[in-house]
């Protein structure tokens, strides 16, 4: 039997999180780092983790924004 090479594996390759300090830890962002322990704990569990749904109802977004006259522009 001969050894695997992972250039040849159809699945891609994943950055490892290494768990040195927080800074290793956080290395590859916080979504990879949410996806690294969720995956490690459904597999401890042997299940899905529960999922939420959130919903919002009469919303109200707004943004401070700078906007600049074109007519004020110097060149």
């Amino acid at each position: 039997m001969g050894a695997i090479n992972p250039a040849d594996s159809s699945t891609p390759m994943r950055a490892t999180i290494e768990y040195d300090n927080g800074k290793t830890l956080m290395a590859q962002g916080p979504q990879a780092l949410h996806d690294h322990v969720a995956s490690r704990m459904e597999k401890a569990l042997g299940r899905a983790l529960p999922q939420m749904e959130v919903r919002f109802k009469d919303v109200s977004i707004s943004a401070d924004i700078v906007v600049k006259d074109e007519t004020d522009i110097k060149v």
